[in-house]
Protein backbone atom coordinates (compact mmCIF):
# COMPACT_ATOMS: atom_id res chain seq x y z
CA UNK A 1 0.00 0.00 0.00
CA UNK A 2 1.82 3.60 -0.95
CA UNK A 3 -0.98 5.60 -0.45
CA UNK A 4 -3.84 6.42 2.47
CA UNK A 5 -6.41 5.64 -0.26
CA UNK A 6 -5.47 2.57 -0.70
CA UNK A 7 -5.71 1.91 2.86
CA UNK A 8 -8.00 -0.43 4.20
CA UNK A 9 -8.37 1.83 7.34
CA UNK A 10 -8.68 4.92 5.79
CA UNK A 11 -12.80 6.00 5.96
CA UNK A 12 -12.86 9.58 5.02
CA UNK A 13 -15.32 11.90 6.54
CA UNK A 14 -16.47 10.03 9.39
CA UNK A 15 -18.08 11.46 12.36
CA UNK A 16 -16.70 10.64 15.83
CA UNK A 17 -20.43 8.85 16.40
CA UNK A 18 -20.00 6.62 13.67
CA UNK A 19 -16.27 6.13 14.20
CA UNK A 20 -17.33 4.42 17.84
CA UNK A 21 -20.36 2.05 15.96
CA UNK A 22 -17.74 0.68 13.37
CA UNK A 23 -15.41 -0.05 16.84
CA UNK A 24 -16.11 -3.16 18.25
CA UNK A 25 -13.38 -5.06 19.48
CA UNK A 26 -10.26 -3.93 21.15
CA UNK A 27 -7.82 -2.98 19.12
CA UNK A 28 -10.19 -2.02 16.17
CA UNK A 29 -9.05 1.23 14.59
CA UNK A 30 -9.88 3.54 11.54
CA UNK A 31 -7.99 7.60 10.36
CA UNK A 32 -10.91 9.40 9.31
CA UNK A 33 -11.31 12.73 8.47
CA UNK A 34 -13.26 15.29 10.71
CA UNK A 35 -14.23 19.05 10.90
CA UNK A 36 -12.71 20.84 14.01
CA UNK A 37 -15.27 22.58 16.43
CA UNK A 38 -12.62 25.60 17.23
CA UNK A 39 -11.56 26.42 14.00
CA UNK A 40 -13.90 24.53 11.61
CA UNK A 41 -10.59 23.09 9.93
CA UNK A 42 -10.60 19.17 8.91
CA UNK A 43 -8.13 17.23 10.41
CA UNK A 44 -7.22 13.26 10.26
CA UNK A 45 -8.28 11.26 13.59
CA UNK A 46 -6.83 8.09 14.36
CA UNK A 47 -9.86 6.44 16.37
CA UNK A 48 -9.44 3.19 17.93
CA UNK A 49 -11.39 1.25 20.38
CA UNK A 50 -9.50 -0.32 23.73
CA UNK A 51 -10.67 -1.95 27.21
CA UNK A 52 -13.97 -1.34 26.38
CA UNK A 53 -13.28 2.79 25.44
CA UNK A 54 -13.15 4.70 22.23
CA UNK A 55 -10.30 7.08 21.87
CA UNK A 56 -9.63 9.39 18.93
CA UNK A 57 -6.30 11.17 18.38
CA UNK A 58 -5.54 13.54 16.14
CA UNK A 59 -2.59 12.86 13.94
CA UNK A 60 -0.82 15.84 13.53
CA UNK A 61 1.53 16.85 10.79
CA UNK A 62 4.55 19.39 10.79
CA UNK A 63 7.47 20.16 8.34
CA UNK A 64 6.30 17.41 6.02
CA UNK A 65 6.44 14.72 8.90
CA UNK A 66 3.36 12.56 10.50
CA UNK A 67 2.72 12.34 14.83
CA UNK A 68 0.38 11.86 17.25
CA UNK A 69 3.17 11.34 19.85
CA UNK A 70 6.86 10.87 19.96
CA UNK A 71 7.96 9.52 16.52
CA UNK A 72 7.57 11.25 13.57
CA UNK A 73 6.95 9.30 9.95
CA UNK A 74 6.68 10.39 6.20
CA UNK A 75 3.29 9.40 5.64
CA UNK A 76 0.07 8.07 7.46
CA UNK A 77 0.64 5.14 6.01
CA UNK A 78 4.10 4.62 7.85
CA UNK A 79 2.84 6.17 10.94
CA UNK A 80 -0.30 3.08 11.24
CA UNK A 81 2.27 0.61 9.72
CA UNK A 82 4.67 1.27 12.93
CA UNK A 83 2.57 1.15 15.40
CA UNK A 84 0.77 -2.23 14.04
CA UNK A 85 4.18 -3.47 14.21
CA UNK A 86 4.87 -2.28 17.67
CA UNK A 87 2.74 -3.97 19.64
CA UNK A 88 5.08 -4.65 22.68
CA UNK A 89 5.16 -0.55 23.78
CA UNK A 90 1.63 0.60 22.96
CA UNK A 91 0.13 3.20 20.72
CA UNK A 92 1.28 6.08 23.02
CA UNK A 93 2.90 6.05 26.73
CA UNK A 94 -0.55 7.99 28.37
CA UNK A 95 -2.65 5.05 27.29
CA UNK A 96 -1.43 1.78 26.57
CA UNK A 97 -3.32 1.71 23.83
CA UNK A 98 -2.69 -1.25 20.49
CA UNK A 99 -3.70 -1.67 17.06
CA UNK A 100 -5.00 -4.91 16.23
CA UNK A 101 -4.47 -6.21 11.77
CA UNK A 102 -8.32 -6.32 11.96
CA UNK A 103 -9.92 -3.31 11.35
CA UNK A 104 -13.25 -2.88 9.62
CA UNK A 105 -13.28 -1.69 6.32
CA UNK A 106 -16.19 0.42 4.56
CA UNK A 107 -16.11 2.10 1.09
CA UNK A 108 -16.78 6.10 0.46
CA UNK A 109 -17.40 7.42 -2.74
CA UNK A 110 -15.72 10.81 -2.05
CA UNK A 111 -12.53 9.09 -0.25
CA UNK A 112 -10.43 10.13 -3.05
CA UNK A 113 -11.66 13.76 -3.36
CA UNK A 114 -11.21 14.14 0.46
CA UNK A 115 -7.34 12.99 0.21
CA UNK A 116 -6.89 15.49 -2.54
CA UNK A 117 -8.68 18.19 -0.50
CA UNK A 118 -7.52 17.37 2.70
CA UNK A 119 -3.95 16.50 1.61
CA UNK A 120 -3.50 14.17 3.48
Amino acid sequence: MSTIADAEWFHGHLSRTKACELLQDNGDFLVRIAQSKADRTLKAVLSVKWMGRHYHFEIRERNGLFYVEGYRFYSMVDLISHYLNEQVCGLFKTYRVFLSASYITIIFSEMHSCVIECKV
